[in-house]
C-alpha cells in the first residue's frame, strides 16, 4: 500500500512537472544584468521558458525511544525534484527536497520488573 502511494505521489508530481513546458514569462529587463538591485527595474521582457524535470522518492523509517516500554515508529515519504529550466539567455537548475510523514505508530512493549540507568 505504501509502495503504491508513493509510485501515485511520484506519477503526479510528474504529470504537473509536465504541464510546465513551454510557459511564456515576463521579467524586468534588469533581472538580466546579475545585479540584485537592479533585478525589479526596466521594462518586461517576455521569456519563453522550458521546463525539465524528474521526480525521486524514498521511503525512510525511524525508530525512537518513547519511554521504558514505547517506540515511535515513523515512515517517511522523501520526494527529490529536480528542475531545470531553459531560456534563451540561462539554464537553471534546482534540485527540490521535500519530506512528509506517512505513518506513525505507537509500539508497546512489556513493562520491565525492574528498571536501571546509571549517570556517569
Amino acid at each position: 500500500m505504501i509502495n503504491r502511494m508513493t509510485s501515485d505521489i511520484a506519477n503526479e508530481i510528474q504529470n504537473e512537472l509536465n504541464k510546465l513546458e513551454n510557459q511564456i514569462i515576463e521579467i524586468p529587463i534588469g533581472a538580466l544584468t546579475g545585479n540584485r538591485y537592479l533585478t525589479a527595474l526596466g521594462p518586461k521582457v517576455k521569456i519563453k521558458i522550458i521546463s525539465i524535470g524528474d521526480v525521486t522518492s524514498n521511503i525512510e523509517t525511524e525508530f525512537k525511544s518513547a519511554g521504558i516500554n514505547q517506540t515511535i515508529y515513523r515512515i517517511y515519504l522523501t520526494l527529490g525534484c529536480n528542475i531545470s529550466i531553459l531560456t534563451s539567455y540561462k539554464t537553471i537548475n534546482q534540485t527540490i527536497y521535500s519530506q512528509v510523514l506517512l505513518v506513525e505508530t505507537v509500539l508497546v512493549g512489556e513493562v520491565p520488573e525492574t528498571y536501571l540507568q546509571l549517570e556517569k
